[in-house]
C-alpha cells in the first residue's frame, strides 16, 4: 500500500502561490486546490503465486557432482507512488529457469575446485521501466514500471580456486550472459493521464538492462610464512572486468562502456594471538575513470552520467 500527493505550485503574481494537482485522475489540473490533501492518491497491490524447485544430482565419484534443476521464480507486483500519474501500480512477473552443471574438487598436487554451470531463463509479464512524457510539455517527464516484456537469458558461469603451492591461492569467476528482449506489449495510455508519449528502457531484440555480456574476477592471495604465534598475514590483489552494460534508454547514450578495476589488500589476522585483525586496502588503484550508472530521457532533453568511485585507501580494525 502507498499514498502520494503530487502538487504543482504556480505564481500568477509576486508572492502569490496557487496549487494544482499534478494528477488529473484525482482533481482537474485547471482548478486550484485549497489543500494538498485534495491531491492525495491511495494505491494497493496484492499478488500471490506458487514457486518451486526440482533438482537432480548424481555423484560419479567422491570429488565430482553433476546436477540439473528447474525452478519457477516469482517477483511480486507493487506500488510506485512517485511514478507518472496513472502508472502507480504494476503486476507480478515470473521466470522459468533451467540449469545444468558440474562441481569438481581437486585433492592432488594442485588443490582446489572447479564449478561450471549453463542456464536458460524465460521471463514473462516482465516488469520494465519506461519513460513517460507529454507531447505538448504539459507536465514534467516521469517514469513508471509496467508489465510489458517477454525475454530470455542464457549463459554460463565458471567458478574456480587453485592452490598451486602452499600459502598461495588463485580464485576466479567468470559469467557470460546473453539476454534478449523478445517482445514488448504496447503500454496502454491511461484515460485522463497527461502522459501520452512512452519510451522503453530497451527495444525489441536488444539486450536487457543491467546484463553485461561478460564479467570476470581474479584474486591472487599469498600468505606469509610466519610463526602461528604471530598471527596470519596475507597479501591479495583483485582484478575485475565488466563488459559494456545497458542501464537505461533504447539509445546508445544509455549504454555504459566496459571497464576494469584493480584492488589491493593486506590483512593481519590474530595479531600476536590477540584475536585482533587489521587490514589495509586500496580500491581502484589505477585511478580508473568510469561511469557506474546513466539516466537517459531523450524526451526530456538530457542524459545524466554518474561517476564510479575514485581511488580510495584506508584501514579496517576488527
Amino acid at each position: 500500500t502507498a499514498s502520494s500527493s503530487q502538487v504543482v505550485y504556480r505564481y500568477p503574481a509576486a508572492n502569490t502561490r496557487v496549487g494544482y494537482c499534478n494528477s488529473p485522475l484525482v482533481h482537474s489540473p485547471r482548478d486550484p486546490i485549497i489543500s494538498p490533501d485534495q491531491c492525495q492518491e491511495n494505491f494497493r497491490a496484492t499478488s500471490s503465486a506458487p514457486t518451486w524447485l526440482i533438482s537432480l544430482e548424481y555423484k560419479p565419484s567422491r570429488d565430482t557432482m553433476l546436477y540439473g534443476k528447474y525452478a519457477r521464480g516469482y517477483r511480486q507486483g507493487s506500488t510506485n507512488p512517485s511514478a507518472a500519474a496513472g502508472y502507480n501500480m504494476f503486476g507480478p512477473e515470473k521466470v522459468d529457469t533451467y540449469e545444468v552443471g558440474a562441481k569438481q574438487t581437486f585433492t592432488g598436487a594442485v588443490k582446489g575446485y572447479l564449478n561450471v554451470a549453463a542456464f536458460y531463463n524465460d521471463f514473462s509479464d516482465q516488469q520494465l521501466s519506461v519513460s513517460l512524457s507529454c507531447s505538448t510539455s504539459c507536465v514534467a517527464p516521469n517514469t513508471g514500471i509496467v508489465n510489458v516484456g517477454k525475454s530470455r537469458i542464457y549463459g554460463a558461469e565458471v567458478e574456480m580456486r587453485l592452490v598451486p603451492f602452499e600459502r598461495f591461492s588463485i580464485d576466479g569467476s567468470y559469467a557470460y550472459l546473453n539476454s534478449r528482449l523478445q517482445s514488448l506489449a504496447p503500454v496502454a495510455i491511461v484515460p485522463g493521464s497527461p502522459y501520452n508519449v512512452v519510451e522503453y528502457s530497451a527495444g525489441v531484440g536488444s539486450d536487457l538492462p543491467l546484463t553485461p555480456n561478460h564479467k570476470g574476477t581474479v584474486t591472487a592471495t599469498y600468505t606469509l610464512p610466519l610463526d602461528a604465534s604471530m598471527g596470519e598475514v596475507s597479501l591479495a590483489a583483485t582484478y575485475t572486468y565488466t563488459d559494456r552494460i545497458r542501464i537505461s534508454g533504447a539509445s546508445a547514450r544509455g549504454i555504459l562502456p566496459d571497464y576494469s578495476l584493480l584492488n589491493l589488500n593486506v590483512e593481519w589476522k590474530d595479531i600476536g594471538g590477540s584475536l585482533v585483525d587489521i587490514s589495509a586496502f586500496a580500491t581502484n588503484v589505477t585511478k580508473k575513470k568510469y561511469y557506474s550508472s546513466v539516466h537517459d530521457i531523450p524526451s526530456g532533453g538530457f542524459t545524466s552520467y554518474f561517476l564510479g568511485e575514485p581511488r580510495m585507501y584506508g584501514l579496517r580494525l576488527r
